[in-house]
């Protein structure tokens, strides 16, 4: 069989398949996803409403990665950057927007594996919250953001 090419360095051709080992899979009690690239199929939910608008965030972005403002600055300029008809969104518009966004392919066969297993699931995520407590929601676990 060939091998495709990654174009990030990836581990596919130094590593021999993983065997699961059922024995130590009965000792886990808790597994935690990211939401963002992991439960979700997308890289990051800011960015799915940044590209819905059509709106960049690059100045905050440098601005916060030099430690010129912090957190809640950084949202805020995100915040404002996402306007409908020159006028700030309302949450009702981004319920609609992200719930277009796609769980990753096999994410809730996962999930219910590990809940058949009586492992409890968790999602921590910097996403945006309207989206990760519809994920939780709709896969049945917990939250923190």
């Amino acid at each position: 069989m060939k091998s495709t090419k990654c174009n990030y360095f990836c581990y596919k051709d130094t590593r021999n398949p993983y065997q699961y080992n059922n024995k130590k899979l009965d000792k886990i009690e808790l597994v935690v996803f990211d939401m963002d690239g992991v439960i979700t199929d997308t890289i990051s939910s800011w960015k799915y409403i940044h590209d819905y608008f059509g709106s960049t965030n690059e100045r905050s972005v440098d601005d916060y990665l030099k430690g010129k403002i912090d957190d809640m600055e950084f949202i805020k300029r995100d915040v404002s950057l996402w306007k409908e008809n020159g006028k700030p969104v309302k949450r009702d518009k981004l319920v609609e927007i992200l719930s277009n966004v796609q769980l990753m392919k096999g994410a809730e066969n996962c999930i219910v594996s590990l809940k058949n297993r009586g492992v409890k699931t968790g999602i921590i995520s910097a996403g945006l919250d309207i989206l990760a407590e519809n994920v939780a929601s709709k896969l049945r676990v917990s939250l923190s953001i």
